[in-house]
């Protein structure tokens, strides 16, 4: 294998042990650390301290600062300091999101025309983007690509079935024209 791709939901299940196994290996490390209701304030993402990539939301962004009002360009480059990430993802729903690469930020629109489901969305978007940036897809492209991705994820109920290659082409084929 040649990258790693971690989602940590904060259960317990990666230790610190296996963190720094992780950080360790060499491997390309693309990380997505959770917050939800059963690990809301323990589970932050700056306890990586060697990633390649990370994608996260807004709030599991600001959370680890303890900076609900801050500049979210700013939380980026506070998280570079602490992961080391060459890329970081922010979604921020229904507003767009953001990403950080080779120390420029760029900011890509929303999608969605409307919302059924946004459960499931974030790791949607985290499994296809981490491969863009493994493969060093421009981070434009990241961007647009996950939004796309975000965009067909809402329209899932309840994970009922994952965003299929065919729809995103179609989506995306659609949206250029």
């Amino acid at each position: 294998h040649d990258m790693v791709l971690v989602t940590d939901f904060g259960h317990g299940f990666i230790t610190p042990a296996i963190i720094k196994f992780l950080e360790a290996s060499g491997k390309y490390l693309a990380v997505n650390a959770q917050t939800n209701s059963n690990n809301y304030g323990y589970n932050y993402i700056t306890k990586y301290k060697r990633t390649d990539f990370v994608s996260i939301d807004e709030r599991e962004l600001r959370m680890p600062f303890s900076d609900n009002h801050g500049n979210i360009d700013d939380l980026i480059h506070k998280l570079k300091g602490i992961t080391h990430a060459g890329t970081i993802q922010i979604t921020l729903g229904e507003k767009g999101s953001k990403i950080f690469s080779k120390n420029a930020i760029h900011f890509t629109p929303a999608f969605a025309t409307s919302i059924r489901d946004s459960v499931g969305a974030g790791d949607a978007v985290l499994s296809v983007t981490a491969l863009c940036a493994y493969n060093k897809v421009a981070p434009e492209v990241i961007s647009f690509v996950g939004n796309c991705v975000g965009a067909l994820a809402v329209q899932i109920i309840g994970n009922e079935h994952p965003v299929y290659k065919k729809d995103l082409t179609k989506f995306i084929q659609h949206f250029l024209k």
